[in-house]
């Protein structure tokens, strides 16, 4: 596993750190939120009405 290089900090404040997100914590377990569907702007809609590009694909 390669790790980023973070010269002011100590080894063991590196593996508290890794320990955490290892850990079963509520603040890094993931969550069941949707994602609201996505739409064109303005300026997509424009360039769509000119160019016919399509409809977004439903799972990006």
């Amino acid at each position: 596993m390669l790790m980023p290089i973070f010269p002011l900090m100590a080894a063991e404040d590196i593996e508290g750190i890794t320990d955490f997100l290892k850990s079963d914590h509520f603040a890094i377990q993931s969550s069941d939120a949707g994602f609201p569907p996505q739409k064109l702007k303005w300026l997509g809609r424009t360039f769509d009405k000119k160019v016919k590009i399509g409809k977004m694909p439903e799972n990006c």
